[in-house]
């Protein structure tokens, strides 16, 4: 990859934004679907029915900013969550969640979409409902939980995929004690954060700053306990600019989250560091992060937001959402392999653990493939002209996925040779 991409200054980037919407196709006042002439990964094809039940069961405490609903999509529970209309955010999200769902599906829920209503308008995304899910603001990770080695392994990944998407929002009610995570809207923030509404107070305190979500071997040793990067929500971060006790008062009188994990669960996460397994899993998550080309990437951005979505920046040029997405995702990657090739540990772990995680990452993009097989004959049997070109397009080219995993390996051991000359030296 090049080191001299142009840099976009997305910092002071504009609110004018040009796009030509396409015109939806003809449906019911009620039904919420994507524009038929876009791809899109498993767009809902019948209206969404909305439930007069509440969307959770959790204490007032944890009630969402956002607006949920739910929702049945062919007998199958679905969350709604409404945007605003016309706002880019419910592609973005539904984008955002595609690459946390390459680097770990069994983490995420199976099914995010963006939908938009009878006049064309974005107004929403849903997200398939993960079985068992309650959010560590109602049953927290525990010491006990330590022990469980399922348990290490979700949030090795949890804490790795959130580390890799930069994300903003990583609170209690976000995750669970296994690692799961829900709500992307905040992920990839020095980019979404471009388009999400808020208070001026909102991004005087979260800034859209690539810089505080940068990698350092350090962070990365002694992950999840990171101090270089600076998240306004993280596992091992106590809350935010109030004290617990204030905190609590304050919530008595104005709308204020109480989301964040309090200092007892920060010191649970921390532990998490001193256990071998969770190393194993978190760099087992940022080398598959590594091998997802950039056509991978793209596939999967562009089934959730238009093509024709474009920005401003701040010297007044245009440009496609979509490509300063995977621009910027890109380059996290190339980051993110420069600071891992010159460490020790993750060059300890390739010599001793590659090729048992390379089997495991086989297997998952062979599961995906199959999927995508599974999922075009079915469409083929309905309609039997449709071109096979979606297919090959979409599905994971292993050959290049191992050439890539050669080449991080070769480069690593030659740093690591380096070292050791220079050590003796």
């Amino acid at each position: 990859m090049s080191n001299t991409r142009d840099k976009l200054g997305l910092e002071n980037i504009n609110n004018d934004v040009s796009v030509t919407r396409p015109s939806p196709p003809v449906h019911s006042p009620v039904e919420l679907e994507r524009p038929e002439d876009y791809p899109q990964k498993s767009r809902p094809k019948s209206a969404l029915l909305f439930s007069n039940e509440p969307a959770n069961a959790l204490p007032e405490s944890a009630k969402s900013f956002h607006v949920v609903e739910k929702v049945q999509y062919k007998g199958t529970l679905r969350f709604f969550k409404h945007n605003t209309p016309g706002s880019y955010m419910s592609e973005l999200e539904a984008a955002a969640w595609s690459i946390y769902h390459l680097i770990a599906p069994g983490y995420v829920p199976e099914k995010v979409n963006a939908h938009y209503d009878s006049n064309g308008v974005f107004v929403g995304v849903s997200s398939k409902a993960i079985p068992g899910y309650i959010p560590a603001l109602v049953k927290k990770l525990t010491d006990e939980d330590l022990n469980n080695p399922e348990i290490v392994k979700g949030n090795a990944i949890g804490t790795a995929m959130s580390y890799i998407n930069e994300e903003e929002d990583y609170h209690t009610g976000n995750t669970d004690r296994n690692g799961m995570r829900i709500d992307f809207d905040m992920s990839i923030w020095p980019i979404l954060g471009l388009f999400k509404e808020g208070k001026p107070i909102d991004w005087f305190y979260r800034t859209r700053d690539p810089s505080k979500f940068r990698m350092t071997a350090n962070d990365i040793n002694k992950f999840p306990d990171i101090a270089d990067a600076n998240p306004f929500y993280w596992p091992t971060k106590p809350q935010p600019f109030l004290r617990e006790g204030t905190r609590q008062v304050l919530s008595k009188w104005v709308a204020i989250s109480k989301n964040a994990f309090k200092s007892v669960e920060n010191g649970v996460y921390k532990k998490l560091n001193k256990i071998d397994d969770f190393h194993y899993y978190k760099f087992r998550t940022f080398l598959k992060f590594l091998l997802l080309s950039d056509h991978m990437l793209g596939t999967a951005i562009k089934q959730h937001l238009r093509n024709d979505v474009t920005h401003t920046d701040a010297r007044g040029k245009h440009h496609k959402v979509c490509d300063t997405l995977l621009r910027h995702l890109s380059d996290r990657k190339e980051q993110l392999r420069k600071t891992l090739v010159h460490m020790r540990t993750f060059q300890d772990f390739l010599a001793s653990h590659g090729e048992k995680a390379m089997k495991e990452i086989r297997q998952e993009f062979a599961d995906l493939n199959q999927h995508l097989i599974a999922s075009e004959v079915r469409k083929w049997t309905k309609k039997p002209e449709r071109s096979a070109s979606t297919l090959i397009n979409n599905m994971v080219d292993t050959d290049e996925v191992e050439k890539t995993y050669d080449d991080i390996f070769d480069e690593a051991r030659q740093q690591a040779v380096k070292s050791m000359l220079n050590r003796k030296l």
